[in-house]
């Protein structure tokens, strides 16, 4: 699983932080975003046209929203049943 990530991003944060808690490894790739504005360039606008971060990769699936690779990680972990079987 790769992230795309800028340190300084609260929402790669987040990401890193899921990640670390349910014990899932990620290969984190560094974007220069500033100054660099490596978000923009060709290359990146191939895996995310939007040119935002973060963006998760596993496989075929690229997640481009946070939550939904929080929610992702969640599911994937061995660390448990984290968001449960129900919605209570």
């Amino acid at each position: 699983m790769k992230l795309y990530d800028y340190v300084l991003s609260a929402s790669c944060y987040k990401v890193r932080l899921m990640a670390a808690l349910m014990a899932v490894k990620l290969d984190v790739e560094a974007v220069d975003f500033h100054p660099g504005r490596a978000h923009k360039s060709t290359d990146f606008r191939a895996i995310n046209p939007a040119g935002t971060l973060p963006v998760l990769v596993d496989g075929d699936l690229v997640f481009t929203e946070s939550t939904a690779m929080l929610v992702y990680l969640a599911q994937v972990s061995k660390a448990g049943a984290w968001l449960g079987v129900g919605p209570a």
